[in-house]
């Protein structure tokens, strides 16, 4: 279960929540995008896939953790991100450029193979979601 911002309307508490995961503090970013991962509106959708080329890790392991479905043939949320990445392979690719830079600056020696670096593998899955 996700939790939101109280005393806004659903709507406008998704799309506070949206623009908080650009903020300045990992913390606050990390905090909106739980809130967020989760929604079906397809207008969030950039703004996880963008928090996907972080440097912060406990960022990326929650949208991995948001987007269970993401890798399941034929669900609601591997459908919604397949649209976007369609439509938006120039921004996936600016994307995974940064997952690269970070995990060849930051994790190289935790996770030795890029393949096993958390957000390879989700810039991988989601590059497989239009299939």
């Amino acid at each position: 279960m996700t939790s939101r911002p109280v005393g806004r309307p659903t709507l406008e508490r998704d799309v506070y929540a949206c623009l908080y995961t650009r903020h300045h503090n990992g913390y606050v970013r990390q905090r909106h995008l739980r809130s967020i991962v989760g929604i079906s509106h397809p207008w969030v959708v950039p703004f996880v896939v963008q928090l996907i080329g972080e440097y912060v890790l406990e960022i990326v392991a929650d949208i991995r953790e948001g987007l269970s479905d993401l890798d399941v043939p034929g669900s609601s949320q591997r459908a919604q991100y397949a649209v976007f990445v369609a439509a938006n392979p120039g921004f996936l690719d600016l994307t995974s450029s940064r997952v690269v830079s970070y995990w060849n600056c930051y994790y190289r020696f935790e996770y030795p193979q890029l393949s096993e670096y958390p957000g390879f593998q989700l810039i991988s899955s989601l590059r497989r979601a239009p299939a």
